[in-house]
């Protein structure tokens, strides 16, 4: 076999090695601003719709409550007003580790103070027992309008990427760096070597693309575990997104370089030989 062929073979090689890292460097990145970022979660978590339809189910129990307590549902609603309730969303709390069905003391003493208030102000009477059972009943309903529930998985998966975020992109840049070196190394004209980072570019665009747009189909995470609906679909929706994000970055990533490799083709035959 032949150098020429040899020093062929190893640059698809490295190519190939350097695309690769480039995918792993990519998915790293990627997972890390999205499905696993609380700013992110929590646009969709807390869009308008969502908030609609958790609002519009606490407002239809609560409703029922008003009957079966007399006490009125604006007293339940004036929980809002609450700037630890509204401002520690459940999005909020996956991530700083603690409870993210909202079912808590703090919420039941809330309800129970807005309900002691409203009898007390109307000079009503009142067993204190009912009053606590009507406090943990909107507790609960609270919690199943806005808390997240079966989010370990969810979780979990969040602290593993979190863990693994600074050694799984160092590993990817060593991955993706190593060849290129090795590329600098085997050849000595600049148009050889920036021709194979470029194939090296366009490989990687091209299978960001791919896997977003396979996963899209496929629906890969269109089954979440957490509850309740609303709180589903925000799931669904953001995994969507991140795989959307995949397609479109993939595809400018992989245009991008087809296109400077025709410019560096070009350049490279209206250059007069030596």
């Amino acid at each position: 076999m032949s150098s020429k062929v040899t020093r062929k073979i190893l640059s698809i090689i490295l190519v190939a090695v350097t695309a690769i890292g480039g995918c792993l460097f990519f998915a790293t990145q990627l997972v890390h601003a999205t499905v696993c970022s609380e700013k992110y979660l929590t646009r969709y978590f807390s869009s308008k719709e969502i908030t609609a339809q958790c609002n519009e189910n606490f407002k239809t129990q609560i409703e029922a409550l008003e009957a079966k307590s007399a006490i009125p549902s604006r007293v339940f609603d004036a929980v809002y007003n609450f700037s630890e309730t509204t401002d520690d969303t459940a999005v909020h709390r996956l991530f700083g580790g603690h409870d993210t069905s909202l079912y808590n003391d703090a919420t039941i003493e809330r309800f129970e103070m807005l309900c002691l208030e409203y009898l007390d102000g109307t000079g009503k009477e009142y067993d204190k027992a009912l009053v606590h059972n009507t406090a943990l009943e909107a507790a609960r309903i609270y919690s199943d309008s806005f808390g997240i529930k079966n989010i370990e998985q969810m979780r979990s998966f969040i602290n593993q990427e979190s863990r693994d975020y600074n050694k799984v992109t160092s590993l990817s840049l060593m991955i993706m760096l190593l060849p290129v070196a090795l590329i600098f190394a085997l050849f000595s004209k600049p148009y050889d070597i920036v021709l194979r980072i470029i194939s090296a570019f366009t490989a990687t665009g091209l299978t960001v693309m791919i896997t977003g747009a396979v996963s899209l189909i496929a629906g890969f995470g269109q089954s979440p575990l957490i509850s309740p609906e609303p709180y589903t679909q925000a799931a669904i929706s953001a995994v969507r997104g991140m795989f959307v994000i995949c397609v479109l970055a993939g595809a400018v990533v992989f245009i991008g370089s087809l296109i400077a490799n025709v410019v560096m083709t070009d350049k490279i035959k209206n250059t007069p030989s030596n």
